[in-house]
């Protein structure tokens, strides 16, 4: 009996590891789908602003791979450097990123209006 309940232990200590790296892919899972989201969400709403031609296109998609890449980096210097606390240091990256897609619908908003602002302002300097 004794073998036995030492053999169910180690088993439960066996599929624990397993579990957290299941619910970690799902949340990187996740967190990836929600980055597409954004960069589907961000798009259209600068087409909204700007239109729609290949270059606002060609702009859009080379930000989001140089903000992949940088993110990339920085994330590696900071595993490196935050080792012991990766998940607390990813939850406070996830909650920024929550913030700044919360704020960021207001903050193209401005910025379109002031750019159109500034482009008017000069067209009709410039007549």
């Amino acid at each position: 009996m004794e073998k036995l309940s030492a053999l169910f232990m180690l088993r439960e200590v066996s599929f624990r590891p397993l579990t957290i790296h299941v619910i970690l892919f799902i949340l990187f899972f996740v967190s990836g789908c929600s980055a597409l989201i954004y960069q589907v969400i961000w798009q259209r709403m600068l087409f909204t602003a700007f239109g729609a031609d290949l270059e606002s296109i060609t702009i859009i998609v080379s930000v989001f791979m140089f903000g992949l890449g940088v993110g990339g980096l920085c994330g590696g210097y900071l595993a490196d450097t935050w080792s012991k606390r990766l998940l607390a240091l990813y939850t406070l990256i996830e909650l920024g990123i929550a913030l700044f897609g919360f704020f960021s619908g207001n903050l193209l908003e401005y910025l379109g209006s002031v750019l159109l602002s500034h482009a008017c302002a000069n067209a009709s300097s410039s007549i």
